[in-house]
């Protein structure tokens, strides 16, 4: 089980780089496993930071829309 302790950099590193990485592809999924080790309040935030890590874009992106099959919510995706 990956360790805990604050600071440590372990848990990010199995989440994001490690055996973890191919248990997850949604911010939804990875929040899902870091609620097991964080509090709700933590786990949303360093999952939206590690997916932003991960991916390069932010889960609330339109990227992230179209990439789960979703139409983007304006006309194009990308700077307005």
């Amino acid at each position: 089980m990956p360790d805990t302790t604050p600071g440590d950099n372990r848990l990010k590193r199995y989440w994001v780089y490690g055996a973890g990485a191919s248990k997850w592809s949604t911010f939804t999924e990875l929040r899902k496993h870091l609620l097991k080790y964080l509090t709700p309040e933590i786990a949303t935030r360093t999952a939206a930071s590690w997916f932003h890590l991960r991916y390069g874009f932010w889960p609330g992106d339109d990227r992230n829309r179209v990439r789960a099959g979703k139409p983007p919510r304006g006309q194009r995706i990308g700077p307005g």
